[in-house]
């Protein structure tokens, strides 16, 4: 939940409500966005975003799921993707294959951490 709605990830894609889940609306990530394991919403600036984790990699929209793109960790399932604040440009996942990755510049690189010295900055 963000302040501009609900979000709800599954296997057939990313559901948005902005009625408290009284009505729900089904946001296609394309053909190949495969199946959702995590969303995450980023009230940054300059602008909110939504990140959706899949089984094919990383996917982000800036027009509340209107539209996706496919930014980051290709080929990887993303299992969870977190976010240290709103003002930071710093992000966190999960993958199935390579493990823990963070990226310091707003998912546009991703680099491997190590989980047993894991620190959030």
């Amino acid at each position: 939940a963000t302040a501009t709605g609900l979000y709800l990830g599954t296997n057939d894609g990313v559901y948005t409500s902005i009625d408290v889940g009284v009505s729900w609306i089904k946001r296609d990530l394309g053909a190949t966005g495969g199946k959702v394991l995590s969303v995450a919403g980023n009230d940054g600036v300059p602008s909110f975003q939504i990140h959706a984790g899949t089984d094919r990699g990383l996917y982000t929209s800036s027009d509340a799921g209107n539209t996706w793109a496919l930014t980051g960790l290709t080929n990887q399932e993303v299992k969870e993707v977190i976010f240290r604040n709103y003002l930071s440009s710093t992000s966190y996942a999960a993958t199935g294959s390579v493990g823990f990755m963070r990226s310091t510049d707003s998912e546009v690189t991703w680099s491997t951490i190590n989980a047993e010295t894991l620190t959030l900055q």
